[in-house]
């Protein structure tokens, strides 16, 4: 939920309730909040009922005092039952006329030091200028900031730390740069004095083994002050002429024992993997896909990973004792089902989002089958199983 205090109205935007039911759709029919705890003057708002709600509407705060408060909203279903009551705390202050006139800023928590400017009133303050620093010492310090408005109340300080070195006439004089944080063995090197510094070298790493490492470097003022080392991984494989991808392998979460392996019968320079994933085994959650890829050479590439979720079909209707689960939803083209147990014959039909029948397929003596869809085009599809004289129906989406 989010919330924009302006002129005494709090404006709540897309609060999403969703009741779950193992049974039968549930619907929000209703909501009620309240400020803080005066559940005593809470305001009720019946709705038309929906499974699911967004909630796009003001709440009146002309009555509370400028100050922290609590706001409390809570869902009613068809049912009669009530959600967990969610509560969320604001700062509410009358903002009406309400323009910054003055700031005041200092450094290193010495408040006496404060420097106060004055601005031409308005509501809100671009600010574009300079601020002296000539008087503070080389080193870490730290910039302190807050505005006052037209009724003499101060915000709350804005604190930044920044780091300053006077670099008048300072330049560049060497650099160093060494591997895998063994600083002992760097490389010195002087250069001619200059402010500014394009370093285009050629770095000898004839003599690091293969595979992943870290390079360093900084540099050097004429005042004797380095610079924070610059760190950057590499990857160093053997030189191998013409290398190419030969194969590659996957492994869900950490379970790399089990990682599966797929050869590539053309080996080639660049491989664009656009192929579909079997999750059938899966449980219904949230996992981590990990890809490596081998060259000529047999050395295995940096491991690449990306999250995804398996997510079970929204089932609309469900005449069956046991529960129906089907992911992956969105789906590209397969769904795979798990009936809960085995039935001598199962019909399933596709609807697309019109109602217009699409597709049927008929599966026999299973209790877990994949769908393949046909139909090319994106979008909301209906999926309708029939077993035993029973009925389900999911929804769900193509991309």
């Amino acid at each position: 939920m989010k919330r924009l205090i302006k002129n005494g109205l709090i404006f709540i935007v897309n609060y999403l309730f969703i009741c779950f039911s193992s049974n039968a759709q549930n619907n929000i029919s209703s909501y009620q909040y309240w400020i803080d705890n005066d559940y005593g003057s809470k305001t009720y708002v019946s709705v038309t009922p929906t499974e699911n709600l967004e909630l796009n509407t003001t709440v009146s705060l002309e009555t509370i005092t400028d100050g922290l408060h609590s706001f409390n909203i809570r869902f009613r279903d068809d049912k009669n039952r009530w959600s967990i009551t969610s509560s969320d705390f604001f700062y509410y202050n009358e903002l009406t006329a309400n323009n910054i006139n003055s700031y005041q800023y200092w450094f290193d928590n010495d408040y006496s030091t404060q420097t106060t400017a004055t601005v031409t009133t308005a509501e809100e303050l671009l600010l574009d200028t300079a601020i002296p620093i000539e008087t503070i010492s080389d080193g870490l310090h730290l910039f302190s900031i807050r505005f006052k408005d037209d009724k003499g109340t101060w915000s709350i300080p804005q604190n930044q730390y920044f780091y300053y070195n006077n670099l008048t006439d300072s330049n560049v004089v060497a650099y160093q740069y060494w591997f895998d944080n063994d600083i002992d063995t760097n490389e010195l090197v002087a250069i001619i004095p200059t402010q500014q510094m394009e370093l285009i070298e050629s770095v000898p790493i004839d003599n690091i083994e293969e595979g992943l490492h870290v390079f360093s470097i900084r540099f050097k003022d004429n005042k004797g002050h380095w610079s924070i080392p610059v760190n950057q991984y590499f990857y160093k494989a053997n030189h191998v002429t013409d290398n190419k991808i030969t194969a590659y392998r996957y492994w869900i979460n950490d379970d790399i024992d089990n990682a599966i392996h797929v050869s590539i019968n053309s080996p080639k320079q660049f491989l664009n993997l656009s192929e579909d994933i079997d999750f059938l085994g899966l449980a219904i959650g949230d996992y981590t896909i990990h890809f490596q890829f081998k060259d000529t050479s047999d050395n295995w590439s940096v491991v690449t990973s990306d999250e995804f979720s398996l997510t079970s079909l929204s089932v609309i209707e469900n005449e069956f004792k046991k529960l129906i689960t089907a992911y992956p939803n969105p789906t590209k083209s397969d769904v795979n089902f798990d009936m809960g147990e085995s039935y001598r014959l199962i019909e399933v039909k596709i609807f697309d989002n019109t109602g217009r029948f699409i597709q049927q397929e008929t599966f026999s003596n299973l209790q877990k089958f994949r769908l393949n869809i046909n139909n090319d085009s994106d979008g909301i599809y209906y999926i309708m199983l029939i077993a035993d004289d029973k009925k389900a129906t999911l929804k769900f989406i193509k991309y």
